[in-house]
């Protein structure tokens, strides 16, 4: 990745602020984003599990792909679909971003229909999202 480089997570369908996740929002710099990995590290144990498609153009490529995670906080499991792009300059990752359905991510973390998050910050809640059983 080029040092400076823009890493965002779009989180389509959260009803959550992104102070609330930590998987969304945005990550400028090589510094930043292994702040972020720290943090999604210790919220979720998760898994890519094989790329489904590649896509490329010039210096753009699009990934889809399936994540599988476990929230060591709640012990609830999940599954949604990923898209993701890589752009680069001069042979180095320059822009990031990924594209997910948060709200699926969301309910691997809830308990008792609240978002609960465990990672290195400390614990965060998000607004009761109601019963997501």
């Amino acid at each position: 990745m080029a040092v400076d480089v823009n890493y965002t997570v779009i989180s389509a369908a959260s009803p959550h602020p992104s102070s609330a996740i930590p998987w969304s929002g945005n990550h400028r710099g090589c510094e930043a984003v292994k702040v972020y990995q720290r943090r999604l590290g210790a919220a979720q144990i998760s898994r890519v599990d094989g790329i489904e498609r590649w896509v490329a153009d010039d210096d753009t490529v699009v990934g889809f792909a399936t994540v599988h995670a476990e929230s060591p906080k709640t012990g609830r499991t999940g599954t949604w679909e990923i898209a993701f792009r890589f752009d680069f300059s001069d042979g180095l990752i320059s822009n990031y971003f990924l594209y997910e359905d948060s709200f699926s991510a969301a309910i691997v973390h809830s308990i008792g229909g609240a978002l609960q998050i465990l990672d290195v910050e400390g614990e965060r809640y998000a607004p009761d999202l109601g019963n997501l059983a």
